[in-house]
């Protein structure tokens, strides 16, 4: 009865949060809409402010109306939650009561003389016994996962935590990123992460790198034009969102949403909650729960038999006792800890940080490997991957000449043509650069007319085209109205990925699936060029988490799904998948947080080598657990047959630890799992 109402009391809070979260989008979409759609006037009005900025009072005003600049991450658990979480378990509490009882029989009952016990009977040898196992079993997995924390946190202690705004009498002032308020006035530049939801107000040549929010990996120009309605707020050019980076150029802009209201606050929050029970804990829990039932049974019934059989009521209650320890599976936590410590210190050693040491489980049995392209499998810097002249066309000319036309620009495709490049430009020899927005670049280059844009300037100038290419950004360039070649510019792929896709292959996952924001035919490069089995691609944040919720009603009970992420809208699917991977050196807050393991160099071939290490891991603690429970069900029989004491009973756990110790510090040996990781 208690269960029902707990569950629909669960259930009315889950609908209520869910309806405030609904309430709480709506009104963050309404906001940006306005600020995208309306003039700049219009905007700053609304918003209560000037270019001027926020006096003090106008600053305590908004903080109070629309709150501060926090975003809310995963909840930190205090001290004694974490303490109550490494102690108390089912085991724990019988042990206790053994330990209470065993007080009584061996030390009270003595020191007072009662039911026949004399003085020289005390002995408190099995209650330190007890105790001692329970806090060496608790304290190894409170240091274990503390010392995991911490790491996760030392990541993100590293991201910038400044912006600059314009406040009356404080022009270009930098402040913390917590004290923005909604209607402050905010400078960007080169490098900088947007602090809040903002509005463009003044802008030149700004890019910005929208892949950690869409996954999409061209950088966006932004500019202050008025924007009309779109479908997504993402594809506002007017509206730049918190999270996402300054590639280049500057501007001045207006913050329209701050902390939990912004788009990343609300992918932040969502994820913000306890972590889900792991199916290794569920099956530990379950065995451990099958010897308890079976103690529960066994020892009355062992009591029954000797106090009738001997007579000795008191003899066959401390006898009872002896069968109760040695059948108790109190060391079971400490040895299943124990291993996985083991397992995370060599994964650590490795550049894997393990946050939670359940999810060791799960990492080692990958069966699906999901995972975002940009900057997960790809650098997510945009480059020259090829050159494709026309006949009789040299392709240092061709480079040259889209070199020189895009010369003027900072667009970070102009900055890749001048890089690929590789010489000096001389300014003399080009003139009448023109922008045309939306197709590319006209510009005079030795006396000759030369375009460098897309299809639709090819089409405007009469330039006849080939079959167009689809493996990336393609730039097309003419001269004299001839179509004289193309240059493929795009994200490069991480030297070690296909390596790592192909390690995974041979190390037993059995498919894998990249997720990406980016635009199809990008996707399906990658995805050839890397032998991926499957790609979804120009996904949304919520795209991609019901894709994952698609593979895991797909996949057996049994098989684990894993994803591989770094950008704040990975953040949703890396709490939903059963073990979650970040990016721990570029990656977003938002992943680490939301992640089980992190990768501190960000190379996804580390996956494949914690695979194995995790692996051989959970097959020593399966060999300890197997080993733990044939001592005790040893320890079972001799108590059935009268040959089981208090010594039996302890000698079954302290010698079981000490062999499982011993056993576990395998685990730190990888040397072999080097090699075999390597495809």
């Amino acid at each position: 009865m208690n269960k029902k109402m707990n569950k629909k009391k669960e259930n009315r809070m889950a609908v209520r949060q869910a309806a405030a979260t609904a309430v709480l989008r709506d009104e963050q979409n309404r906001r940006i809409q306005f600020a995208a759609t309306n003039p700049e006037g219009e905007v700053l009005k609304n918003l209560r402010t000037t270019l001027r900025g926020l006096d003090v009072e106008a600053v305590a005003a908004s903080r109070a109306k629309y709150g501060s600049n926090k975003v809310t991450h995963e909840k930190k658990k205090s001290l004694a939650r974490r303490l109550a979480g490494a102690f108390i378990n089912p085991f724990t509490a019988i042990l206790f009561c053994l330990a209470l009882v065993s007080t009584m029989t061996d030390m009270v009952f003595p020191y007072f003389s009662l039911l026949g016990s004399v003085p020289e009977d005390f002995d408190p040898l099995t209650v330190i016994i007890i105790l001692t196992m329970v806090f060496i079993s608790g304290t190894l997995r409170f240091v274990q996962e503390s010392r995991s924390g911490n790491a996760a946190e030392k990541l993100l202690a590293m991201i910038t935590t400044t912006c600059m705004v314009t406040r009356q009498e404080q022009e270009k002032v930098e402040i913390p990123m917590d004290d923005l308020v909604v209607g402050d006035i905010v400078h960007l530049s080169a490098g900088d992460m947007i602090p809040a939801d903002v509005r463009i107000l003044e802008a030149k040549d700004l890019f910005v790198s929208q892949a950690s929010l869409t996954g999409e990996s061209e950088p966006i120009e932004k500019t202050p034009l008025v924007s009309a309605p779109r479908d997504s707020v993402t594809d506002y050019t007017d509206i730049a969102f918190m999270g996402s980076n300054v590639i280049s150029g500057s501007a001045t802009a207006v913050a329209v949403c701050v902390g939990d209201q912004t788009l990343f606050g609300s992918m932040a929050s969502a994820v913000a909650g306890e972590a889900v029970e792991t199916s290794f804990t569920k099956g530990v829990n379950a065995v451990s729960w099958v010897l308890i039932r079976f103690m529960m049974v066994m020892v009355p019934l062992v009591f029954f038999i000797n106090g009738i059989t001997k007579g000795d009521w008191l003899e066959a209650f401390l006898f009872g006792i002896s069968i109760a320890v040695g059948l108790t599976p109190e060391m079971l936590p400490m040895i299943v800890t124990t291993c996985l410590a083991k397992g995370a210190v060599s994964m650590s050693k490795k550049q894997t940080i393990v946050k939670n040491l359940n999810s060791i489980q799960n990492f080692g049995a990958i069966d699906i490997l999901c995972t975002d392209k940009t900057g997960t499998l790809t650098k997510g810097v945009f480059q020259v991957t090829g050159v494709y002249p026309a006949p009789g066309v040299d392709k240092k000319v061709l480079l040259g000449l889209a070199a020189y036309a895009e010369s003027g620009s900072h667009h970070p495709i102009s900055q890749s043509l001048k890089d690929a490049y590789g010489q000096p430009l001389q300014g003399e020899r080009v003139s009448a650069i023109q922008e045309i927005a939306g197709h590319g670049v006209q510009a005079l280059v030795d006396g000759h007319p030369v375009a460098v844009g897309n299809a639709k300037l090819m089409e405007k100038i009469g330039a006849a085209l080939p079959d167009a290419r689809t493996d990336g950004t393609t730039v097309y360039v003419a001269a004299d109205g001839k179509y004289i070649g193309c240059i493929v510019i795009s994200d490069v792929v991480k030297p070690t990925a296909k390596a790592a896709m192909a390690a995974l292959k041979e190390n037993g996952v059995k498919m894998t699936v990249m997720l990406t924001g980016d635009a199809e035919p990008v996707a399906k490069a990658v995805s050839a060029q890397l032998g991926l089995d499957e790609y979804h691609a120009g996904l949304l944040p919520g795209d991609k988490v019901d894709q994952i919720e698609t593979l895991i009603a797909a996949k057996k009970s049994k098989e684990n799904l894993a994803f591989v992420g770094d950008g704040i809208n990975d953040a949703p699917v890396l709490s939903r998948a059963d073990v979650g991977i970040a990016m721990g050196a570029l990656g977003s807050d938002a992943a680490i947080e939301a992640a089980d393991v992190v990768l501190m160099d960000d190379d996804p071939a580390k996956i494949a080598l914690a695979m194995r290490i995790a692996r051989r891991t959970l097959r020593i603690v399966y060999e300890n657990i197997v080993f733990a429970l044939a001592v005790k069900f040893a320890c079972l029989l001799l108590g059935a047959i009268g040959m089981a004491s208090m010594w039996t009973a302890i000698f079954a756990d302290v010698g079981v630890m000490v062999i499982a110790v011993l056993n576990a510090t395998r685990a730190l040996y990888t040397k072999d799992l080097v090699k075999k990781s390597q495809p």
